[in-house]
């Protein structure tokens, strides 16, 4: 039984990195519907698309763990409950495969899921708004971390943020430059080799930190007029 719920979690991890690398690639990036299909049900499809690929990518977070404006600090950010009951309806078909199966893979596709969209929604939310928090060091979260801040360099890379399976096999996975490597070590995601390096990432920091105190408080200036 242990060995059959192994199997039965892989697999639906498994189906789900490679649809939430489609979903995202095609309806997050890409408006591959009709034009009237968007017209039609605007408040899904064109949400979706204009919500994250201008919204998320385009106005909001050009700086990838910083955005100081309320209105964008929280949009596109986690899933909402309507879409995780949405995503549940649509893998329906699925999950009756999986029941056909054994009830133990048609409950354990239900749970995989669920605690996929909570996954995505607690490490998405901490790479954009970090803070302290007991996963923040670990290796496979500044892993998934790195994979994410890469896909906002390059829009057509990188689709996965909880299991890059489909990246890697698909061939949309890509490396970091040079010049994303000073980035990443700012955000913690990679660590300095040197102690030299170390003192000098420090200093940047609060350099970035005073930086961002100057923006909050220019925003925060007008509203009190």
């Amino acid at each position: 039984m242990l060995l059959s719920l192994v199997v039965y979690i892989l697999l639906s991890e498994i189906i789900f990195s490679f649809a939430e690398h489609q979903t995202h690639q095609n309806f997050m990036h890409k408006k591959v519907l009709p034009e009237w299909f968007y017209k039609k049900y605007p408040n899904v499809f064109k949400e979706v698309y204009e919500g994250h690929a201008i919204r998320h990518h385009g106005i909001w977070y050009r700086q990838f763990d910083f955005e100081p404006h309320p209105e964008g600090s929280d949009d596109n950010i986690r899933f909402r409950a309507v879409e995780i009951i949405t995503a549940l309806v649509l893998f329906l078909p699925v999950d009756l495969l999986f029941w056909m199966i054994s009830p133990l893979a048609g409950v354990t596709f239900v749970v995989v899921l669920l605690i996929h969209a909570f996954t995505w929604n607690t490490i998405h939310t901490q790479m954009h708004q970090p803070k302290a928090t007991f996963f923040a060091d670990w290796g496979v979260f500044r892993w998934l971390a790195v994979h994410h801040y890469l896909h906002h360099q390059f829009t057509n890379k990188n689709y996965n943020i909880v299991f890059p399976l489909a990246d890697y096999i698909l061939g949309t996975k890509i490396k970091p430059r040079m010049r994303d490597l000073r980035e990443l070590l700012r955000l913690g995601y990679l660590k300095p080799r040197t102690s030299r390096t170390e003192m000098r990432l420090k200093k940047w920091r609060n350099q970035v930190a005073l930086q961002r105190q100057t923006v909050l408080i220019q925003d925060f200036e007008p509203a009190l007029k």
